[in-house]
Formats: C-alpha cells, structure tokens, sequence
C-alpha cells in the first residue's frame, strides 16, 4: 500500500480534468517521487483504495482522457471518463490493476460507504449485490425503435415485433450505443435492460442497463421456454414464455425466477447441447417436468406454427 504521503500529496495537488482535458500529473509525479519515495504502486490494490484516488481527481462531466497512470505512474496508459455520469477508469499497462467504475445513480450514502472503506472486500458477488441496489431509470435520452428504421427492421426481422405489439415486451432504442433494448420488468417495474448492439461496429453484443440479478422473461404462460437471446424469448412468447439466458449458460441468480412454472424447456443451439443438459439437471431440482429440445436454428427465425411444432 502507498504510504500516507502520497495521499496527502494527492489531496495537496488535487487533479482537475476540464473539458479539454487539461491534467496536471507532472506536479503530482514530482511531489510523489520527492515527498513519498515509491515509483509505483506495487502488489493488487484494494477497490477502496481506488476510489479513495479517483473521489480525489474532480472528474468533470464528458470527460474522456488518456494520461499518465496516477498508481503505476507509466505515461499514457491510464484512461478515464465520466461519460452519463458514470465515472470509469482503466490501466492498460500489463502489471497495475487499475480499474473501476463509479455511477452517479450510487445514493451519497452507499458512496460514502465506499470511500470510508466501510465495505471492507469488493468480491464478485459483493459487486452484483451493490449494483442490484442502485435504482435504475430509462434515460431520457432512449427512442422508440419506429425513431431509427435499423432498430425497427431488427425487431420485425427477429420476430419481436408482435410481442411488443401485444404490450408482452417493452422494447427501445439506445442511440448513443446504437441498441436495439430490451426492457426488464419486475411487478411492472422497470429493474433493468438488456442492448442488443444493431451492427458489428458496437461491442459488446450484448449490454446490461441496471440490475443483473434479473432475467428477460417475455410471455404470460405456465409453462416456460430458456433460449439464447431477447429476440428468441420475444418470437415464442404467444406460444410459451421465453427466458433469455444471453448464452448459453444459467446465471444462479436467474433459478429463483424459475420456480413457479409447471414446466421447463431448454432450447438450446446444437452446438451447445452438453449446456443443455446441464442447465436441465439444475432445473430439475425445482420441478419434475424439465425437458431439452435440440434446434437447427435459432428459434427467433420461425414463425408461430414452426415454433409450436418444435415445442410441443
């Protein structure tokens, strides 16, 4: 851990970033190598300590820098932004582990909870718990998908567009990400939303808005469908309910959901067949109707009957 005097050289010489991107490290270097004796950070450095520095530099709104590293020190290799009010950072030098994000929608408490190292160890699930508390709103700043004809052809190409027709999906369009959204609802509430990127140019794929703990589901039915993607949950929901696993894997925190259906589908790629199953065996713990059905192709490109033959 960096000694005291490096935090005191941080508070003495706070970093501002302007709009431009203006950033004062050389003062903060000299001071550091002077006043405090390390190079660099050395060993992994805990998440509070992070955001202890970062709370420190006053990001202003859209900023987007590449600078020097303020725990490695290596020149050029640190980036931060502060883009939609989320203030994130990352290292890309090999050995610092330099990397985070901090949303403004975090309440001023659980903030200061973070930086008074209240939360002593940030483990995986420590952060989806955190993240599962932080309220998520639709930005105002989403369209409907009819506002840009790609994200309109995407729905009615994957079969999506009669569930959003019949209310059964709430269905948007990022365009600062370029996605096609899907809305995530619990007791009509939205929790969060799940971007399907319209071209190949946006990465990832797919992106998480809000909480992770919960799935897409689309549909009213009894009995339900696990598939790939929000496009093929969408395309059976008149058929059966459809529960997007955005893979091919299932998410522990997606079993609970599971529990009040009288039965269970998997439908799965061919070449993901082994998961199939495996999902299967986890499910049939909850209930004993559970059954895996093998597709040559996704379920999202068949009209109803083809899907009703497939799924009966």
């Amino acid at each position: 851990m960096l000694d005291t005097a490096f935090w005191g050289c941080m508070l003495e010489h706070r970093i501002f970033l302007g709009s431009k991107g203006s950033v004062l490290f050389d003062r903060l270097q000299r001071s550091h190598r002077r006043g405090c004796g390390h190079m660099a950070y050395e060993g992994k450095m805990d998440y509070n300590y992070q955001l202890k520095i970062i709370n420190g530099m006053a990001v202003e709104p859209n900023t987007d820098v590449r600078i020097d590293c303020p725990f490695c020190f290596h020149g050029n290799t640190f980036t931060l932004k502060n883009i939609d009010g989320k203030i994130m950072w990352n290292c890309f030098y090999a050995s610092c582990n330099a990397k985070g994000i901090i949303s403004k929608e975090m309440s001023p408490e659980e903030l200061k909870n973070f930086l008074n190292g209240t939360i002593k160890e940030l483990s995986a699930k420590n952060k989806v718990q955190l993240e599962n508390k932080i309220k998520w709103n639709v930005p105002n700043y989403f369209t409907s998908v009819h506002s840009d004809n790609r994200a309109l052809n995407y729905v009615k190409k994957n079969n999506c567009f009669n569930a959003m027709q019949k209310g059964l999906a709430k269905i948007m369009y990022d365009p600062k990400q370029d996605r096609v959204v899907f809305l995530i609802k619990e007791q009509n509430k939205v929790v969060g939303a799940i971007g399907r990127a319209i071209t190949s140019a946006t990465y990832p794929k797919w992106f998480i808005y809000g909480k992770k703990s919960n799935p897409f589901i689309c549909g009213n039915h009894r009995e339900a469908v696990l598939v790939e993607d929000c496009a093929s949950a969408c395309a059976v929901s008149n058929v059966i309910t459809g529960i997007a696993l955005l893979g091919t894997s299932l998410s522990e925190e997606y079993i609970p959901y599971l529990k009040k259906y009288n039965r269970i589908l998997v439908a799965l790629d061919r070449d993901a067949t082994i998961k199939a199953f495996d999902i299967a065996n986890r499910c049939a713990i909850l209930l004993n109707d559970v059954r895996v059905i093998i597709l040559e192709d996704d379920l999202k490109y068949y009209d109803e009957d083809k899907i009703q033959e497939i799924l009966k």
